[in-house]
């Protein structure tokens, strides 16, 4: 790939990372794993597998504290309408 087009597309993505800042962090992480792979693209597609199986791992996990604490909210404002 020429170095105008990954000029380009770099640009691309820190416009889209401008307009949505809460990616960066996973950006980083992608960034950093995509360094640790090295050039050879069965390495790099090996760890970005395993980040992206980490990061749903993590999503996972966090989707289901949400739920748990949506069914404690709804059980206790289920009590507070049943008068306690």
């Amino acid at each position: 790939m020429d170095s105008a087009k990954l000029f380009q597309l770099r640009r691309e993505l820190n416009e889209f990372l401008s307009e949505h800042p809460n990616l960066r962090p996973l950006q980083k992480r992608i960034d950093d794993t995509l360094k640790k792979a090295g050039s050879n693209v069965d390495n790099r597609l090996l760890y970005f597998k395993i980040l992206m199986q980490d990061v749903m791992s993590e999503y996972v996990e966090r989707l289901n504290q949400l739920g748990d604490d949506l069914k404690k909210t709804v059980t206790n404002l289920k009590e507070i309408s049943d008068g306690g």
